[in-house]
C-alpha cells in the first residue's frame, strides 16, 4: 500500500469516526434521505433473492443490512467498512433486531482492498 493510499484511508476513517459524522450517518437515511432509502430498498428487493449471501461494502450503521436481514431470515451478510465505529454500530443494529446470527463475518477493511474478505469467503 502506498503512503498516499494509507493517508487517504486514515483521513476517511477519521472523518467517519468523528462524532458529528457518526451521528449524522446514524440517522441520515431515515431522517434526511428517506427517498434514497426507499429507492434503494426497492431495488434491493428486486435484485437480491431470498437466501442470498450479501456483502455490504461500506455498511455504515447497517440500515440496508438490517432491511435485508429482516426481509429474509435466510439471507447471510458480510459487514465491511473502513470505520470500526460504523461496523460496531451496524453489528449492534442487527443484534438489536435479533438478526446478528445472519452475519457471516465482519471486516474492518477498505473497499479498495477486499482480499481478506475474498480469502474468508473462499474458505467456506
Amino acid at each position: 500500500m502506498t503512503v498516499e493510499k494509507l493517508k487517504l484511508q486514515q483521513d476517511v476513517t477519521r472523518h467517519y469516526n468523528s462524532d458529528l459524522t457518526f451521528d449524522y450517518e446514524s440517522v441520515r437515511l431515515t431522517k434526511h434521505a428517506p427517498i434514497e432509502f426507499a429507492l434503494t430498498t426497492r431495488y434491493l428487493n428486486k435484485m437480491i433473492p431470498d437466501g442470498a449471501i450479501v456483502v455490504d461494502v461500506g455498511v455504515g450503521t447497517g440500515h440496508y443490512a438490517e432491511f435485508l436481514a429482516k426481509r429474509d431470515c435466510n439471507i447471510s451478510i458480510y459487514l465491511v467498512d473502513l470505520s470500526q465505529r460504523l461496523l460496531e454500530a451496524a453489528y449492534t443494529r442487527l443484534k438489536n433486531c435479533h438478526c446478528d446470527r445472519q452475519i457471516l463475518g465482519i471486516f474492518n477493511i477498505s473497499a479498495t482492498d477486499l482480499k481478506p474478505l475474498l480469502t474468508s469467503i473462499l474458505r467456506i
